[in-house]
């Protein structure tokens, strides 16, 4: 049997809370010492049945696109990073794999450094979310999708996260 999506959305939400960002985010690398002053926070909702038994753990990341309004201070931004390397703690969170089900929310915050920005108010942006599992056997998160070859990391279907949002 395939594995199921019975329920699943994406809600994000701006947020402006330079204290706690900054406090939270601490201890990321070479990100460590920017002071993040805005983050998004990305709910999720879901309701994953029938997933292999090799799954251990599902995973949830979200991205805001590089743009005229936003530019990181790495190339690619966090498109060029994997789960395992994912540059802010609390932009990812996992729940685990029971009985080949994972039910319940999963919400990660996407930080902001003001310099990362140029005159984004009222201008769009575009983010994708993405879920990632946990192989018991192979030992290594990879993404989970529709076309993977290798049996754990196989979900349909799987409905795209992302959408656009105004600053």
């Amino acid at each position: 049997m395939l594995p199921r999506v019975t329920a699943l959305g994406v809600t994000a939400c701006l947020i402006c809370a330079p204290t706690q960002l900054t406090s939270q985010i601490l201890g990321t690398g070479s990100l460590a010492s920017v002071n993040y002053q805005t983050g998004i926070t990305f709910t999720l909702q879901v309701n994953l049945t029938q997933l292999s038994p090799d799954l251990d753990r599902v995973g949830f990341t979200c991205m805001v696109y590089p743009s005229e309004v936003v530019a990181y201070p790495f190339p690619g931004g966090p498109s060029q990073v994997s789960y395992a390397t994912w540059p802010w703690p609390l932009s990812k969170d996992e729940l685990p794999v029971v009985s080949g089900q994972v039910v319940g929310t999963m919400r990660v915050v996407v930080p902001f450094a003001s310099e990362w920005f140029t005159n984004p108010i009222g201008q769009s942006a575009r983010y994708d979310c993405v879920l990632w599992g946990l192989s018991r056997s192979l030992g290594k998160w990879d993404l989970l999708s529709e076309t993977s070859t290798v049996p754990a990391f196989l979900v349909k279907p799987l409905p795209r996260m992302g959408g656009t949002f105004v600053w």
